[in-house]
C-alpha cells in the first residue's frame, strides 16, 4: 500500500444538465504533486515513467519504502525489467540509457533476510553459460564492475527512471512464493517425499510418492477449515482426534533431510503443546515441536521399598506401573527422580550400593540412557539441558542424555546438603531438609530443626514443617507433619490462607509437593493444581489440590501398583511395606519455573528435536541406548497474532537448524559419534507427539496433548534446503498486498469523476438530492473520513448549482 496518506485539497466543481435519463456526472478538480502507480501482485505490471516527471535514480527511488518485496535471489524479489528487446536509442519508449547487449537481466531489491536493509541490484548473466531461468534463482554475487567471465554478476544499480521510458515491474506475492515452492521440489519431483495440503474432503499427499494420510474419526465438518482454497487441518475442536502419515520407506529419514509446516491459531496464549509434525520418539525419529511452557505430559512417584514407577497423566489418573527392579529378588530404590522440560524422567537409586546408576525413561518406562558410576550418588538435580550429579568422589556434569561432560572434585559433598537454583539460574548448596527460591530471589529453607526460614531469618507462626513449595501464583506452600498446610505471601511474610488435606495424625506421613497444569480439551482450558504425595502407614494417597486449597480429587497409591510388577518379597501380605518416601522435581514444575525464565524468558518455544544412536569407529551402533538432541528457540513473535507462521527443521552434516518465518534462530552442530537411527520406521503424526508404538495420548490415556490449532503444508524432503529458501515458505502462507508507488511530479491538476444519483419525482423531473460516492481510496480511519467529508462539503457549498443539494457522501470499500 502507499507509504503516504495523500490528502486532496478539491477546488472545483463541474456539473452537466443530463435531462433524458436522470443521471448526470459531476468531477471535481484537485491538485497533486504526485502520481500513482499501482503493481499488483504476482502479475508483471508494464508502465510508462511520467513524461511530466523529474529522472530518478533507482537507488533513490521510494519503491523500497512503499512495500516493495526484498529477498536473497532475484527470484524471490521484486523486478524491474526495460528494454530487454534491445530497441536502439529513438524508440517510442524514449531514449533509454544503459548497456541494451542482452546480458542486463533486471534490477531487483536484494536482502538476505528481511531483519537487513535492503539494496537494488542489476543482475548482468551471459546466457552462453547459464539459462535465464538460472540467472534468477542464483545467489547475490555483487562487486563494483561487471565480471563478464562470471555466469552472472550482480551490481549496485544503475537504473535511471526517465520520462517516457517504458519499464515493467513484478510484485512478488503468495502466488509467486506458491510457484517457486514448487521448484524445491527438483526438475522430477523426486526431492520432495511428502506434501500435504489439500485437506478438502480428505487429506491428498501431492507429492508423486502418495503416501497414505489417515485422520480418526474423519469428519470433515470437525477438522477441516475451508478459509483457504485447499482447506487446512482444523485441531480446534474438543474432541479426540489424530492424523498421520503412514509410515513408508520414502520418508524413513537418512542423513540430511527438511521438514516444514505452516500453523495457525486464533490465541496463542492458549495454543496447547503438542507435536506439529514428526515421528520422533525418544529411541528415534524427529520432530517439530509447540511449548507453551504449560508441558506436563505425566509425572511419576516412585515406591522407594520395592522399586516400582507409578506414572500419572495430566487427568491425575495411573496408567502405568513400571518395576524398577534390576533382576528378580534385588531391591531397588528409586528414591529421587526429576522430570526435565521435555517430558524426559530420570532416576537415581541413592542408597543401594548394589544399583548406582541414573536412569533416563519414557513416558511407558522404556529405559532410553543410563549413567554408571563407581561410587555412591548423594544428589543431583537437573540444570537446563544439564545433570549435576554429586557422588562422594565428584561433582559430575551430565548432559541430557547422561553422557559425562566433566567432573569437578573441588567442590566437596556436605552431608544434608540441598541443591536449588535461584530464580536467574545460580546453583545454591545449603544444608537443610529442604530449599526454595522465590520470585524475588529470596531464599525459603526447612532447617534441620524443620523450621522455616527465609534468607536466615526465622519464619514465625508454622513449625514442624516437611516440604515447601512456590506455587504459579508466587505464593509458598508450607507442609507440616500434621495434615495441616499454610500459604505465605512472600512479599510481606504473612500466612494467607490454612487448610488441610490427607489424614491428621499419620506417624506423621513423608510428603511431597509440586504443581501441573492440566490442560482440558474437553473444554479447551488450562488449570493449575498442586500435587501433594502422602506415605504414612494410614494416608499412602496423591492429592489434587486446587490453588484455593480445595481438594480436587484423589487416587490411592497402593491400588496403583501393578501385581504384574510385583518383585518375589511383594506379596498381598506385605503390602504395608510399601513406600513412598522419595525427593525430587516429580512433575517438572521446578525445571519449568527456573529455567523457563532462565533461558527463555517464560516465551513459548519452538523445539527441533532428533533421536540418535552412538556409533563405533566402523560406523556400527555400539549400544541400545538413544540420544536426544534438541534445538529451541522463543516464539514470542506468535502472541496475539492470527497470521500463518512457518516452522521448518533441516539437519545435513550433523547439523540441526531451525527456522521461523524464513529466520534461522538456532542450531546445534553434533558429534560425528552420533547418527540418525535407521530402524525406528515410525509412522509421521501431525498435530500429536508419537507414542512408543501409536498416538501418545492413547499410550497416556488422554485427550488433552493435541494441538489446538490449523495446520498446513506438510512438505519433507530429502535435503537440506539452502537457507535463503527458507524465507519462501513465509511468503506463501503471508498475503501480500498490491504494491502503491507515489511518483514525484509538479503540481499537476486533476479532474475526479463523482457518480451522482438523481430519483425521480415525476416523470422528467429529477430529485434535487444527490449522493457523491468515493472509491479506491484505501482511507479507513473513521477521523480521516469525517474530516475529508467535511472539505467536500464545504467545496460543493460554494460551487454547487443552487437547483441540487448534498444528500450524503458515501464510502465504497
Amino acid at each position: 500500500m502507499s507509504n503516504t496518506l495523500q490528502q486532496r485539497d478539491y477546488y472545483k466543481i463541474f456539473t452537466g444538465h443530463n435531462q433524458l435519463d436522470g443521471y448526470d456526472n459531476i468531477h471535481l478538480g484537485y491538485e497533486a504533486s504526485t502520481t500513482e502507480v499501482t503493481f499488483k501482485k504476482d502479475v508483471l505490471t508494464y508502465f510508462h515513467y511520467p513524461f511530466f516527471s523529474d529522472t530518478v535514480a533507482l537507488k533513490d527511488s521510494t519503491l523500497a519504502f512503499s512495500g516493495a518485496t526484498s529477498g536473497p535471489i532475484p527470484a524471490m524479489a521484486d523486478k524491474i525489467f526495460k528494454n530487454l528487446g534491445g530497441y536502439g536509442e529513438n524508440t517510442p519508449w524514449g531514449t533509454p540509457s544503459g548497456l541494451t547487449d542482452g546480458t542486463w537481466l533486471c534490477s531487483w531489491l536484494y536482502a538476505p533476510d528481511i531483519n537487513t536493509e535492503p539494496v537494488w541490484l542489476d543482475r548482468y548473466y551471459n546466457p552462453g553459460r547459464i539459462a535465464y531461468e538460472e540467472a534468477l534463482q542464483g545467489t547475490a554475487n555483487y562487486t563494483d564492475y561487471i565480471t563478464y567471465g562470471a555466469p552472472f554478476t550482480d551490481i549496485p544499480t544503475v537504473l535511471t527512471f526517465e520520462a517516457g521510458v517504458l519499464y515493467s515491474y513484478l510484485h512478488v506475492g503468495e502466488n509467486t512464493a506458491s510457484m517457486l515452492v514448487k521448484t524445491l521440489a527438483g526438475d522430477d519431483n523426486s526431492h520432495l517425499k511428502l506434501e500435504v495440503n489439500n485437506w478438502v474432503n480428505s487429506p491428498i499427499d501431492t507429492s508423486i510418492y502418495n503416501n497414505t494420510i489417515m485422520i480418526n474419526p474423519f469428519n470433515v465438518n470437525d477438522v477441516i477449515d475451508k478459509t483457504l482454497t485447499n482447506g487446512s487441518l482444523n485441531l480446534e475442536n474438543y474432541d479426540f482426534v489424530d492424523v498421520k502419515v503412514v509410515y513408508n520407506d520414502v520418508i524413513n529419514i537418512q542423513r540430511e533431510f527438511t521438514v516444514a509446516v505452516d500453523v495457525n491459531h486464533n490465541d496463542w496464549n492458549n495454543a496447547s503443546s503438542s507435536q506439529l509434525v514428526g515421528c520422533f520418539t525418544g529411541d528415534g525419529g524427529y520432530g517439530l515441536f509447540y511449548d507453551n511452557l504449560k508441558y506436563f505430559p505425566f509425572f511419576v512417584v516412585p515406591e522407594t521399598n520395592f522399586g516400582h514407577l507409578i506414572y500419572f497423566n495430566q487427568n491425575i489418573n495411573a496408567y502405568n506401573d513400571i518395576g524398577t527392579n534390576s533382576s528378580v529378588g534385588i531391591v531397588s530404590n528409586p528414591q529421587h527422580v526429576a522430570i526435565n522440560g521435555d517430558g524426559e524422567l530420570y532416576v537415581v537409586d541413592t542408597f543401594t550400593l548394589n544399583n548406582k546408576k541414573i536412569i533416563k525413561y519414557n513416558h511407558l518406562g522404556d529405559v532410553l540412557s543410563y549413567y554408571q558410576t563407581d561410587s555412591a550418588i548423594n544428589t543431583f538435580i537437573l540444570s537446563g539441558d544439564n545433570i549435576i550429579v554429586v557422588d562422594q568422589t565428584y561433582t559430575n556434569i551430565l548432559d541430557g542424555n547422561l553422557v559425562l561432560k566433566y567432573q569437578d572434585n573441588s567442590v566437596i559433598f556436605t552431608s544434608g546438603t540441598k541443591l536449588t537454583f535461584d530464580y536467574f539460574g545460580n546453583l545454591l548448596q545449603i544444608v537443610c531438609n529442604d530449599i526454595k527460591c522465590d520470585i524475588l530471589n529470596q531464599v525459603w529453607t526447612v532447617g534441620m530443626d524443620n523450621n522455616l526460614y527465609y534468607d536466615g531469618t526465622l519464619f514465625a507462626g508454622v513449625s514442624s514443617v516437611q516440604k515447601i513449595a512456590i506455587d504459579p501464583n508466587n505464593d509458598l506452600w508450607v507442609l507440616s507433619d500434621s495434615n495441616t498446610i499454610n500459604k505465605i505471601n512472600i512479599v510481606n511474610k504473612s500466612i494467607t490462607s490454612t487448610f488441610s488435606i490427607g489424614v491428621l495424625n499419620d506417624n506423621p506421613p513423608t510428603k511431597n509437593i509440586s504443581f501441573v497444569n492440566v490442560y482440558d480439551r474437553t473444554n479447551n482450558s488450562n488449570s493449575w493444581y498442586a500435587i501433594i504425595v502422602h506415605s504414612g502407614v494410614n494416608d499412602r494417597t496423591v492429592y489434587q489440590v486446587s490453588l484455593d486449597g480445595e481438594l480436587i480429587y484423589s487416587n490411592s497409591l497402593i491400588g496403583n501398583i501393578n501385581p504384574l510388577e510385583f518383585s518375589s518379597q511383594l506379596t498381598k501380605d506385605n503390602k504395608a511395606l510399601l513406600s513412598f518416601s522419595f525427593d525430587g522435581d516429580f512433575t517438572g514444575y521446578e525445571w519449568k519455573r527456573i529455567f523457563n525464565n532462565v533461558k527463555y524468558a517464560n516465551k513459548p518455544q519452538v523445539h527441533f528435536r532428533i533421536g540418535m544412536n552412538a556409533l563405533n569407529g566402523l560406523g556400527q551402533t555400539i549400544n541400545s541406548q538413544s540420544y536426544v538432541f534438541k534445538v529451541s528457540v522463543p516464539v514470542d513473535g506468535f502472541e496475539d497474532d492470527v497470521n500463518w507462521h512457518s516452522v521448518a527443521g533441516s539437519f545435513k552434516n550433523n547439523t540441526m537448524k531451525v527456522y521461523i518465518d524464513s529466520f534461522k534462530l538456532s542450531e546445534l552442530c553434533i558429534s560425528n559419534i552420533y547418527d540418525i537411527n535407521p530402524l525406528k520406521k515410525n509412522d509421521l503424526w501431525i498435530g500429536t507427539p508419537n507414542g512408543k508404538a501409536d498416538n501418545y495420548n492413547y499410550e497416556v490415556n488422554t485427550r488433552n496433548l493435541i494441538f489446538n490449532g490449523k495446520l498446513n503444508n506438510v512438505r519433507f524432503y530429502d535435503y537440506e534446503l539452502p537457507e535463503w529458501f527458507q524465507s519462501i515458505f513465509a511468503r506463501e502462507v503471508l498475503v501480500a498486498n498490491d504494491l502503491v508507488w507515489d511518483i514525484p511530479t509538479a503540481d499537476l491538476q486533476y479532474i475526479e469523476k463523482i457518480d451522482r444519483f438523481f430519483k425521480h419525482k415525476m416523470p422528467g423531473s429529477k430529485s434535487p438530492f444527490y449522493r457523491i460516492k468515493l472509491s479506491g481510496l484505501g482511507i479507513t480511519d473513521p477521523n480521516i473520513r469525517a474530516l475529508i467529508e467535511q472539505n467536500i462539503q464545504e467545496a460543493v457549498a460554494l460551487t454547487k448549482p443552487a437547483y441540487v443539494e448534498l444528500l450524503d457522501i458515501e464510502w465504497v470499500d
